[in-house]
């Protein structure tokens, strides 16, 4: 039998309850559950499962119910502002879209399904739906399947550092080298970051790859002083999962570096205007330690000057 799902989020809802309360938040929830009442035909079912999430269930013949158009209604109807306390509310909605491709797919897989497709439209930008498809689900699947790797890639030691020097433009002097992370995948061989960051981030092991990377720069850094090697400094890319991490700062403290000697590259885009206290601290803690932050990409994330002179970089 046909069965097709939207999974239905609201944008913005937080926004209404951290800034009007949880009063205003509960009259929004009821007028965006009365919007969805009005435009949906009776034989469809319509439920609340979560805080400002909702599930349309329907029967009717995707040939001719027109699922995509519906949803777009509801996006249109749901983000009309609505006066609350003398205020102006604004949400959005994002809509992903699942129909029962074979008849033996549980409901279950329909809404994991219908929840892909949503996280699809909310990465395209939100107040949008998207449908489940089968390019969808091969992303999925590799996305699965190349999380899988990076844990391995992890506990087998796989992601190294490549050192790209950095010169005196005067003299030609090397002055430092910059570890960039690498991953020397057993199979698809030496892949850059693009290539695994996006899917490192969701899984939350950024922090443990530049752990590794960060070791083994420094363990190259003694191995070319004891071969007389002269390489004043080694800059590291450091994420803000890292500079959050206790365990950081307990093991710098530990270590005797040389002042001038090591670098952490921050990128703009880790947003310093919206930082907050422990990531300032954590950073003027590490300079304190004879560490030197630079801004890498400086230009492409938007900081302010001011927060730039807040930060104080040794270099852009």
């Amino acid at each position: 039998a046909h069965l097709t799902l939207l999974h239905i989020d609201l944008d913005r809802f937080k926004d209404i309850n951290d800034t009007l309360g949880h009063a205003a938040g509960d009259e929004r929830l009821r007028r965006a559950a009365a919007v969805l009442r009005s435009h949906i035909p009776p034989e469809d079912f319509i439920a609340r499962i979560g805080g400002d999430e909702f599930v349309l269930l329907s029967r009717r013949d995707p040939q001719g119910a027109d699922f995509g158009a519906l949803a777009a209604r509801l996006v249109e109807a749901i983000s009309e502002p609505v006066s609350l306390e003398g205020h102006d509310c604004r949400i959005g909605a994002s809509v992903g879209i699942a129909t029962r491709s074979e008849p033996g797919e549980s409901a279950e897989q329909l809404l994991v399904n219908a929840d892909i497709a949503l996280y699809e439209a909310k990465r395209k930008g939100r107040n949008r739906a998207e449908s489940f498809n089968d390019e969808l689900r091969l992303n999925t699947v590799e996305a699965k399947r190349l999380g899988d790797d990076i844990l391995r890639g992890l506990e087998r030691q796989e992601f190294r550092p490549c050192f790209q020097p950095q010169f005196d433009t005067r003299t030609l002097e090397i002055v430092g080298v910059e570890a960039l992370a690498r991953w020397e995948h057993p199979t698809r061989g030496v892949l850059a970051p693009d290539a695994f960051l996006p899917v490192a981030e969701s899984l939350g092991v950024v922090a443990r790859i530049d752990e590794a990377i960060l070791d083994q720069a420094l363990f190259q850094a003694v191995r070319w002083r004891a071969q007389g090697l002269d390489i004043p400094r080694v800059s590291v890319n450091v994420s803000c999962q890292r500079l959050r991490d206790e365990g950081l700062m307990k093991k710098l403290r530990n270590m005797d570096i040389r002042p001038g000697s090591l670098t952490f590259e921050l990128l703009e885009s880790i947003s310093f205007d919206s930082a907050d206290d422990g990531l300032k601290r954590a950073i003027e803690e590490i300079k304190a330690l004879g560490i030197d932050i630079e801004i890498d990409d400086f230009g492409t994330g938007h900081a302010s000057i001011v927060s730039l002179l807040e930060l104080s970089p040794k270099r852009l």
